[in-house]
């Protein structure tokens, strides 16, 4: 039930982290069954249609075979290992997201070709379900705590212009928030120049943290661990020092750029009052 007839399946294989999820590749693409085969629904995504000739789960990861169309992998599988009937009978509920390297961002200055896959993003991927889109009266909130429940970051889902930050998805169903483990940015002074620089804040240091959603005053919050590339002999002191170091930088950064911008304000002021 699910599968249409013309669409005969080419492969099955079962999810090893989770008893009756499975996975089907079919003439048309690809299909799921969360009652071991008793019904099955699509799970295109942004897959195109196209025949799938084999699939493999690897690393909590589903790798996709296609004919004619390369591999494709959808990246994290976690909150189908965690999705029950009470989750998707709830109004809203707040994923545990799997653990996350600690890894270095790309660099280089070369653009994407349109011939490239996507990369999976370089972040703690963080889902949160709700049963129906949020209208513009409710309130929505997701933040990324330390251990002991200090706020590192909040994001809504409103545009804010004095504070662009990334605008959380409310929409209904599956949504997918990536944190890219930084802590708050410098201060910035508008039209400044700069070269060479950024006010970006440090990243978090390996560890425990937490992320709250909130929906209308009701919470939910999951643990989640930020793990350290496996590829250096980085200590947790050293990951410690430099995460002190920036903070103290960025702290003194920020309040250099308050004074400029006070002097800005006066500086406005007094011609504004000089007729200037």
């Amino acid at each position: 039930r699910g599968i249409p007839e013309d669409a005969f399946t080419r492969v099955i294989r079962e999810d090893p982290m989770k008893k009756g999820l499975l996975y089907a590749g079919t003439e048309t693409g690809v299909y799921v069954s969360f009652d071991d085969g008793k019904n099955w629904q699509s799970f295109q995504l942004n897959l195109p249609i196209v025949p799938v000739t084999d699939l493999v789960v690897k690393e909590n990861d589903l790798v996709v075979a296609t004919q004619g169309r390369s591999f494709w992998i959808l990246d994290d599988l976690t909150p189908l290992h965690q999705l029950t009937n009470k989750v998707a009978g709830s109004t809203s509920h707040m994923f545990k997201p799997r653990d996350t390297y600690r890894l270095p961002g790309g660099g280089g200055w070369g653009g994407p070709s349109p011939t490239w896959g996507a990369n999976p993003p370089n972040g703690v991927m963080a889902f949160y379900y709700l049963k129906e889109a949020l209208g513009k009266d409710d309130k929505f909130k997701l933040e990324f705590m330390e251990s002991d429940g200090d706020v590192i970051k909040t994001f809504s889902n409103k545009k804010d212009r004095k504070n662009p930050s990334p605008v959380a998805e409310t929409k209904k169903g599956m949504n997918r928030f990536v944190w890219d483990m930084r802590y708050p940015d410098a201060k910035k002074v508008p039209n400044a120049v700069m070269w060479g620089g950024r006010h970006i804040g440090p990243k978090a240091v390996p560890g425990e943290y937490k992320v709250k959603v909130t929906l209308n005053g009701k919470s939910q919050t999951q643990s989640f661990n930020i793990l350290k590339d496996p590829r250096i002999n980085t200590t947790q002191s050293d990951f410690q020092d430099q995460f002190d170091l920036l903070m103290d930088i960025r702290n003194r950064t920020t309040e250099i750029n308050e004074k400029i911008l006070t002097i800005r304000s006066i500086k406005d002021q007094i011609n504004t009052l000089t007729g200037l």
